[in-house]
């Protein structure tokens, strides 16, 4: 169980995903409640405005699904080993009240979690807070992940949507208690302030500054702390056309770019590089709703860390999953 986990810290601690990173300044199946009508074919041509807009007194019910798998290969005659590792959260989003400036106060409360974590073929951790407590025996992680049910946490984000903070992070971590340090390690790291962030502002990456029209391309540019010193992912983004999700009339933005990594700035070197690091996908917004509807995005990339005269390549591939399934008063 030991090598289990720290492969496990490994992935978590490597692989951030698309939604919610930190966009420096300057770049720019769900409800089926319909919320706006299909726009009219000479409106194809307009400008659309791709901006988050958390309604007060809403709650937002939302889904997100990560899986990741990856092969670690200590030299050129070692047989790789495939492990693959899914965790999806469900949890809801309620709008507190409008701030100052343009800003919310968001609520975010964790409502259902599943996990799975396999080698080759051979289930080694499955957990489901919907099934009985009973099926929970010799699961080290199923003790931490229930607590979380229930746990609050309190966004502050700006006028475009991006948190500016956090509180009741030291709550959170206060739940998360079982009896494998190695198994909370692992999880605290999963559940941290930058990964919480994300989850209430998931589409502030892919805003543009401006309103676009169908056919308009737009870069972006992410980074965020890592142990190679910084991942850099950059985007170029297109507004491809209206198109159904359910009863929802949302825009297709598809994006495709790269994935690369720089030393601290505190170092010229690194022990760890990202090789060949791709992202694309295709996102699905509502602008009437201010929302982002459903988003699928893939991930790729070769992780390369060197240590005691050895190196390791790992060989990543990521899916992130998000969805929008309701939206309700209060």
């Amino acid at each position: 169980m030991k090598n289990i986990i720290s492969a496990l810290w490994l992935c978590l601690v490597v692989i951030c995903g698309l939604p919610g990173c930190s966009k420096t300044p300057g770049n720019g199946p769900a409800s089926k409640t319909p919320t706006n009508s299909i726009p009219a074919a000479d409106t194809t041509n307009n400008l659309v405005e791709i901006k988050i807009k958390w309604s007060a007194g809403k709650k937002y019910y939302l889904q997100l699904e990560t899986i990741q798998s990856w092969e670690n290969t200590l030299s050129k005659q070692q047989e790789p080993v495939k492990t693959t590792m899914g965790i999806t959260h469900d949890y809801t989003v309620s709008v507190v009240k409008e701030l100052a400036g343009g800003g919310r106060e968001l609520e975010l409360e964790f409502t259902a979690q599943k996990m799975f974590y396999q080698m080759g073929e051979i289930p080694v951790l499955n957990f489901d807070s919907a099934q009985s407590k009973d099926q929970d025996a010799a699961n080290p992680v199923a003790p931490i992940l229930r607590k979380l049910l229930g746990a609050r946490i309190r966004c502050f984000t700006d006028a475009n949507g991006k948190v500016t903070k956090l509180e009741g992070f030291s709550e959170l971590r206060a739940r998360m208690t079982g009896n494998q340090p190695e198994t909370r390690a692992t999880l605290e790291a999963m559940f941290n302030e930058t990964n919480l962030k994300q989850m209430c502002d998931f589409a502030a990456a892919l805003q543009p500054e401006e309103p676009v029209k169908i056919g308009d391309t737009w870069p972006v540019h992410l980074e965020m702390p890592d142990p190679v010193g910084l991942m850099v992912v950059n985007l170029n983004c297109t507004l491809k056309g209206w198109e159904p999700q359910d009863n929802r009339q949302c825009v297709r933005i598809e994006y495709q770019g790269e994935v690369s990594s720089q030393p601290a700035a505190t170092s010229q070197t690194s022990p760890a590089r990202i090789d060949d690091g791709t992202v694309s996908g295709k996102a699905w917004f509502d602008p009437n709703l201010g929302m982002l509807a459903n988003s699928a995005t893939e991930q790729h990339m070769t992780y390369e860390t060197t240590g005691k005269g050895q190196t390791t390549t790992t060989k990543f591939n990521m899916t992130i999953n998000f969805r929008l399934i309701r939206v309700t008063n209060g």
